[in-house]
Protein backbone atom coordinates (compact mmCIF):
# COMPACT_ATOMS: atom_id res chain seq x y z
CA UNK A 1 0.00 0.00 0.00
CA UNK A 2 1.46 3.33 -1.03
CA UNK A 3 1.44 6.50 1.00
CA UNK A 4 -1.54 8.76 0.28
CA UNK A 5 -0.79 11.92 -1.65
CA UNK A 6 -1.05 15.37 -0.12
CA UNK A 7 -4.22 15.94 -2.16
CA UNK A 8 -5.78 12.76 -0.75
CA UNK A 9 -4.86 13.77 2.80
CA UNK A 10 -6.42 17.20 2.23
CA UNK A 11 -9.59 15.59 0.84
CA UNK A 12 -9.86 13.36 3.90
CA UNK A 13 -9.27 16.31 6.18
CA UNK A 14 -11.99 18.41 4.52
CA UNK A 15 -14.55 15.57 4.35
CA UNK A 16 -17.17 16.16 7.10
CA UNK A 17 -17.82 12.40 7.25
CA UNK A 18 -14.35 11.99 8.81
CA UNK A 19 -15.22 14.34 11.70
CA UNK A 20 -17.55 12.82 14.29
CA UNK A 21 -19.63 15.53 15.98
CA UNK A 22 -17.44 17.99 14.14
CA UNK A 23 -14.45 17.58 16.49
CA UNK A 24 -13.28 13.94 16.55
CA UNK A 25 -11.28 12.79 13.53
CA UNK A 26 -12.20 9.22 12.52
CA UNK A 27 -10.83 7.90 9.22
CA UNK A 28 -9.84 4.24 8.84
CA UNK A 29 -7.98 4.96 5.59
CA UNK A 30 -5.72 7.54 7.28
CA UNK A 31 -2.88 5.76 9.11
CA UNK A 32 -1.39 8.89 10.70
CA UNK A 33 -1.33 8.86 14.50
CA UNK A 34 -1.80 12.60 14.85
CA UNK A 35 -3.43 14.31 11.87
CA UNK A 36 -3.93 18.09 11.91
CA UNK A 37 -6.95 19.52 13.72
CA UNK A 38 -9.90 20.82 11.77
CA UNK A 39 -8.29 24.26 11.98
CA UNK A 40 -4.73 23.27 11.12
CA UNK A 41 -3.15 26.26 12.86
CA UNK A 42 -4.33 24.86 16.23
CA UNK A 43 -2.09 21.78 16.10
CA UNK A 44 -2.89 18.08 15.90
CA UNK A 45 -5.62 15.73 16.99
CA UNK A 46 -5.96 11.98 17.46
CA UNK A 47 -7.21 9.69 14.68
CA UNK A 48 -9.75 7.76 16.74
CA UNK A 49 -10.01 5.00 14.13
CA UNK A 50 -6.34 4.10 14.63
CA UNK A 51 -5.73 1.90 17.74
CA UNK A 52 -2.09 3.07 17.94
CA UNK A 53 -3.27 6.66 18.03
CA UNK A 54 -5.61 5.96 20.94
CA UNK A 55 -2.86 4.02 22.74
CA UNK A 56 -0.48 6.96 22.27
CA UNK A 57 -3.12 9.30 23.70
CA UNK A 58 -3.54 7.09 26.80
CA UNK A 59 0.23 6.72 27.20
CA UNK A 60 0.81 10.48 27.04
CA UNK A 61 -2.04 11.07 29.50
CA UNK A 62 -0.69 8.42 31.90
CA UNK A 63 2.82 9.91 31.79
CA UNK A 64 1.46 13.38 32.53
CA UNK A 65 -0.63 12.07 35.45
CA UNK A 66 2.24 10.07 36.96
CA UNK A 67 4.69 12.97 36.63
CA UNK A 68 2.26 15.50 38.08
CA UNK A 69 1.46 13.20 41.01
CA UNK A 70 5.17 12.58 41.66
CA UNK A 71 6.01 16.27 41.45
CA UNK A 72 3.11 17.16 43.73
CA UNK A 73 4.32 14.69 46.37
CA UNK A 74 7.97 15.71 45.95
CA UNK A 75 7.31 19.45 46.12
CA UNK A 76 4.89 19.09 49.03
CA UNK A 77 7.40 16.95 50.96
CA UNK A 78 10.17 19.44 50.21
CA UNK A 79 7.99 22.34 51.42
CA UNK A 80 7.02 20.52 54.63
CA UNK A 81 10.67 19.67 55.32
CA UNK A 82 11.64 23.30 54.79
CA UNK A 83 8.94 24.46 57.20
CA UNK A 84 9.99 21.90 59.80
CA UNK A 85 13.65 22.82 59.49
CA UNK A 86 12.94 26.51 59.83
CA UNK A 87 10.69 26.01 62.84
CA UNK A 88 13.14 23.67 64.57
CA UNK A 89 16.12 25.90 63.91
CA UNK A 90 14.42 29.01 65.24
CA UNK A 91 15.25 29.81 68.82
CA UNK A 92 12.96 28.28 71.37
CA UNK A 93 15.19 29.29 74.24
CA UNK A 94 13.79 28.99 77.70
CA UNK A 95 15.46 31.14 80.27
CA UNK A 96 17.35 29.03 82.82
CA UNK A 97 15.49 30.59 85.75
CA UNK A 98 12.18 29.30 84.36
CA UNK A 99 13.35 25.66 84.28
CA UNK A 100 12.18 23.80 87.40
Amino acid sequence: MSEPTKETLDEWHKDPKNWKWGIFYYNKKDKRLFPPKKIKALGWTVNFSNPLSISALFLITAIILVLSNYLKKYLCKKRVNKILKSSLSSSFKIPANEIR
